[in-house]
């Protein structure tokens, strides 16, 4: 089976994709969701010279972990907070951030490579 064109509304209607990440660190699992591509342009905004920001993983985390609705768990200024949690539980949220968000291991650009 084919794929279909797309509308306009069809396109603008679409929901970011979520993901269940378990995290046994904290003895539970959350939901990340993809990143916006407004999103994607302003963390990219801030890697200077590929020097990735500090605190750039929390802020991944605080951005999109959401509820089973889709609304978001942490508020601005929770990134001061997270930054101080254990880094292999972040890694694995801000890994399947950026997996989801087709940014981990070329995403993207492996696609393309594919097609």
């Amino acid at each position: 089976m084919g794929l279909e064109p797309l509308t306009r509304d069809a396109i603008l209607s679409r929901r970011l994709r979520t993901e269940r990440v378990d995290v046994p660190e904290w003895g539970g699992y959350v939901y990340v969701r993809e990143l916006t591509i407004a999103e994607v342009d302003a963390l990219g905004r801030e890697i200077k010279g590929g020097e990735v920001p500090l605190d750039m993983r929390a802020r991944i985390v605080r951005m999109a972990v959401v509820d089973e609705g889709g609304n978001p768990v942490f508020q601005p200024g929770d990134e001061a907070h997270l930054a101080r949690a254990g880094a292999s539980a972040l890694i694995r949220i801000s890994n399947a951030i950026l997996s989801v968000s087709g940014l981990l291991d070329g995403g993207i650009d492996e696609e393309k490579k594919g097609s």
